[in-house]
């Protein structure tokens, strides 16, 4: 059974602990074919055969490889034409694979087979010899000077303006600004990028959004409008009826209008009345020379 090693300080690397779900997953599975792979490390070529073996489609595949690659999570080699595993040949040691050490041992150490032996014994006692000198190479590499820690350089704004882009409601079946938007969340922290993210599928969730009036995205970014949005759009009852905020607009601007109605029908006396008015309709409302 083939294995590989999965590090436990995965549990506190941001740009692991930051992918969403699926991509983790997909990750990982993509971790189990490399190690399957007839060149350890490096995923097949063939990008469809990948994409059947996991079960999705190959665009999607593509799209989500090219998102690993920006996180560093692979590599690819132009030199081969494949995509590799991120640091495997540093992380995965050649020592691992325990069948090529015990031919390699038994070829190096010209063992005999001998009859009260069993082919079982005979991979058991192979595998002793083989812990025993991987511990004195242990011990020996123990009294190396540690060397100093690595640094790590995680770049998270690539997914995270993806899934913002995706994210975004499109306008009459468009969407336009999308390098221009790229520049202005470039500025932007993960924290406020996490609110962005917040804003933006609660602008989606709108009525403005669902008739197909959308702000570009550059709009919406714009004088912190998209601060607006951190909060779903709420309901509102008014007369009874439930409004949204386009609703509500449309309710202020009748009333405005019946407000100059009234002054052109009763004079200015009655503008209070007009600012109380809801409900009317306006365009019953009697002209001048009707009042007359």
């Amino acid at each position: 059974m083939k294995w590989f090693r999965f590090y436990s300080e995965a549990v506190n690397d941001p740009k692991v602990q930051r992918l969403p779900g699926d991509l983790f997953k997909l990750w990982v599975n993509l971790l189990c074919l490399a190690n399957e792979n007839s060149e350890r490390g490096t995923l097949p070529k063939d990008v469809e055969e990948i994409a059947w073996r996991l079960r999705m489609s190959g665009d999607d595949l593509r799209q989500q490889l090219h998102t690993l690659q920006g996180q560093k999570l692979l590599d690819w080699s132009e030199e081969t034409g494949c995509f590799t595993c991120h640091n495997w040949n540093e992380r995965q040691k050649p020592s691992d694979d325990v069948t090529s050490r015990v031919n390699k041992y038994r070829n190096s150490s010209n063992v005999t087979e001998t009859l009260h032996e069993t082919p079982e014994q005979r991979f058991s006692n192979a595998l002793d010899k083989i812990r025993i000198d991987t511990d004195k190479e242990g011990e020996e590499r123990r009294e190396e000077p540690p060397s100093a820690p690595a640094v790590l350089v995680v770049d998270n704004f690539a997914p995270m303006f993806e899934q913002i882009w995706t994210a975004y409601p499109a306008r009459k079946g468009k969407k336009i600004g999308k390098e221009k938007l790229r520049a202005k969340l470039r500025a932007l922290s993960l924290t406020e990028l996490d609110s962005v993210l917040v804003a933006v599928k609660n602008y989606a969730a709108s009525s403005t959004a669902i008739r197909g009036f959308a702000r570009d995205p550059v709009r919406f970014m714009e004088a912190e409008y998209w601060k607006e949005w951190l909060e779903p759009e709420k309901e509102e009852r008014s007369n009874g009826h439930e409004t949204t905020r386009f609703g509500r607009a449309v309710e202020r601007a009748g009333r405005e209008i019946a407000a100059l109605r009234m002054e052109q029908v009763y004079g200015t006396g009655n503008a209070r009345e007009a600012t109380d008015y809801q409900g009317t309709d306006i365009l019953r409302l009697p002209g001048p020379s009707e009042n007359a």
